[in-house]
């Protein structure tokens, strides 16, 4: 499964939950542009995931890819969310589906790195758990994005 395949799936999946004005340009406030540095960054993790499951080895071992506060999301959640947001659903929900990403990651690491390549290429199926959840992650910053948008006019 490449990057290209994962988008169109996330693309097929997330019909229900357009997203207008995804393009940058100079009216997206700073914390629209993280949120979708945030999507393209966990996005990558799906090509490290990928090599893994092929080659058998990683520069990453499966306990710094269980860590959820390394990465350019988890960073962003622990140090620089939106204060207006803090207190909302859609942020608890995106952190725990960030957290709860980074521990199937790791499963598919840690199977991948063993030699397990069937078992962590099931785990990394579209239907598998670390998929669905992945997709549920993207569209709860998407609706987070919306939401900031729609502060940003509120306030205008």
């Amino acid at each position: 499964m490449n990057k290209k395949q994962i988008l169109k799936y996330l693309k097929e999946t997330s019909n229900n939950y357009p997203d207008q004005n995804v393009s940058r340009n100079n009216n997206m406030d700073d914390d629209n542009i993280r949120i979708e540095m945030a999507i393209e960054a966990h996005l990558l993790w799906f090509a490290q995931l990928k090599n893994a499951i092929e080659f058998g080895h990683s520069n990453y071992t499966p306990e710094i890819v269980r860590s959820d506060n390394l990465c350019e999301l988890g960073k962003w959640l622990v140090n620089d969310f939106p204060t207006i947001c803090l207190n909302c659903d859609e942020f608890e929900k995106i952190k725990s589906l960030h957290t709860k990403f980074h521990i199937d990651a790791a499963k598919v690491f840690d199977l991948a790195l063993k030699g397990n390549q069937l078992e962590a290429i099931k785990a990394f199926e579209l239907d598998s758990a670390l998929m669905k959840d992945s997709v549920e992650l993207i569209l709860a910053l998407k609706k987070l994005k919306r939401c900031l948008r729609s502060y940003s006019n509120a306030s205008i």
